[in-house]
């Protein structure tokens, strides 16, 4: 199949190129039939040549981490903590990084912090630690988010622009006392950008991967302007991504979890229209019920 595929295309360049970074990245051990690499052909094959050598730049640089490995990274990432954090430590408490509006919808944060509820009682240096999953915003009201003996874990897979954490703190600020020195946030992945600003905030903040912005943070001087022209250029021909130009916030971001976030490039996420006909992207985020 990879091969007719590749014979069919209009540039040989491009999708040789795409066909090399699957296997560096190890993508077609994912894609086992091919359906994603696919889609990324039929997507290279209506775009301008420019366009197809910005799509190729970023893909390059781009990170696709499946549900599978989210039990594996996670403990990565609580090991990495350092272990003075939890001496002195009784109890762990674990809420996922949500807003007040999705208080009781399930998100990927929720299966996170069960994970590591139940990954404690099997590491030597956390199964002296009793873990405790609040569920609600209302479960703060309580007392304070964290007491002496107590830390409080926030957690996701993904953290962007920080919008969602900074209205998941508010929240819970509303409702109790956050003590930031025994209140940690933990992720699979990042936002550099946002990530150094939280930890200037002297906010602790723990990821596997930290994820540059695509065009900004791999450019320099007017080449930056002219490759964010360039996909502004591809965004028209996707509809509904005006108001997500270059990923919300323009984030820039280059990354698809369990579901793309919406700070990723709309053209890896949204269905591109050119000549009458829809194209689907390589990662296409379905709508949320």
């Amino acid at each position: 199949m990879l091969h007719q595929k590749i014979a069919k295309m209009k540039d040989t360049e491009s999708i040789n190129a795409l066909a090399k970074i699957f296997k560096k990245k190890k993508w077609f051990n994912i894609d086992d039939d091919d359906h994603i690499f696919d889609t990324f052909c039929d997507l290279l094959n209506i775009l301008e040549p420019e366009e197809r050598a910005l799509i190729i730049e970023l893909t390059s640089n781009y990170y696709w981490i499946t549900g599978d490995d989210y039990l594996k990274d996670i403990k990565e990432v609580i090991k990495s903590v350092p272990q003075t954090t939890f001496e002195g430590i009784k109890d762990i408490l674990l809420f996922p990084i949500v807003k007040p509006t999705d208080d009781k919808k399930t998100k990927s944060g929720h299966g996170l912090t069960y994970d590591i509820k139940a990954m404690m009682p099997m590491s030597s240096n956390l199964r002296h630690v009793f873990p405790k999953i609040i569920e609600e915003f209302s479960e703060f009201g309580s007392g304070p988010a964290s007491k002496a003996n107590q830390l409080l874990l926030l957690v996701d897979d993904f953290i962007g622009s920080g919008d969602t954490l900074d209205q998941c703190l508010k929240e819970i600020e509303g409702r109790t006392k956050i003590y930031y020195e025994r209140t940690l946030i933990i992720c699979i992945s990042c936002q550099l950008e946002t990530y150094n600003l939280l930890t200037s905030k002297g906010i602790n903040i723990y990821a596997k991967y930290l994820i540059e912005r695509g065009i900004t943070d791999f450019n320099v001087g007017s080449t930056i302007d002219e490759k964010k022209d360039l996909m502004r250029t591809i965004e028209k021909s996707i509809p509904g991504s005006n108001s997500l130009s270059l990923g919300f916030m323009e984030s820039e971001a280059l990354i698809t979890l369990k579901r793309t976030p919406d700070n990723t490039f709309p053209v890896f996420w949204m269905r591109t229209r050119r000549e009458g006909k829809y194209y689907n992207p390589p990662f296409l985020r379905e709508k949320q019920s």
